[in-house]
């Protein structure tokens, strides 16, 4: 339970210049509630995705976002794609996600500077496709440039997880096929989740004592 304490050392500015009721918390006068009958939280498993690539006669393109900016590096580092494409959409960082002007300029430029390093290593077109609706900027791309498949790393939880599900549907239905794929090492790091920080912190901290020994 949060203490007066605590606040007062972390974040004084919650109390806002006033203490009434405050007092409450220091005199250990909130206390939790136990409940004795729960709900049983049916846990569900992490979508699973290679960490490798297989060789393919279609015509690749490389789909860039800011979960994972360095194709140059890893499993998409040997493919040749006929282009590749990011989505900058300004209308949905503000009005969806309400991210503040500076985080918006500060995504911009990580992407920039993720096309560029991708268009020096692949030595082909890197675009940056402005849009209010990510989804259909990314089909309009992919047919645009004939792909029979998009190749992406997979998203973390976040915004552009959020909208895999409507670009699988709407490049199937255009015949176009999107393979997600994920790092290695992500993979080795998500096996060490079970439930809890500190259980997952203590794998990680041996797997990583390991990785430096070797």
């Amino acid at each position: 339970l949060v203490r007066l304490s605590n606040i007062e050392k972390y974040a004084p500015h919650y109390l806002g210049g006033s203490i009434v009721g405050s007092e409450r918390l220091a005199e250990g006068g909130v206390s939790a509630r136990v409940f004795e009958k729960q709900d049983a939280i049916e846990s569900m498993l992490l979508r699973q995705y290679p960490t490798s690539l297989s060789e393919t006669a279609e015509s690749i393109g490389i789909w860039l976002h800011h979960d994972d900016l360095t194709p140059e590096i890893g499993p998409l580092a040997k493919l040749a794609p006929r282009s590749i494409a990011t989505v900058f959409s300004e209308p949905v960082y503000r009005g969806i996600f309400q991210l503040s002007s500076r985080r918006i300029i500060s995504l911009k430029a990580v992407l920039k500077d993720g096309l560029e390093r991708a268009a020096a290593h692949f030595g082909c077109p890197a675009l940056e496709l402005n849009s209010e609706d990510p989804v259909e900027a990314l089909c309009s791309w992919a047919m645009e440039h004939q792909l029979g498949e998009v190749v992406a790393f997979a998203p973390m939880v976040g915004p552009i997880h959020d909208m895999l599900q409507r670009l699988e549907k709407r490049l199937e239905m255009l015949g176009i096929r999107l393979t997600l794929v994920r790092r290695g090492s992500d993979a080795t790091a998500f096996s060490f989740v079970t439930g809890g920080f500190f259980p997952f912190w203590q794998r990680m901290r041996q797997h990583l004592n390991e990785l430096y020994i070797s």
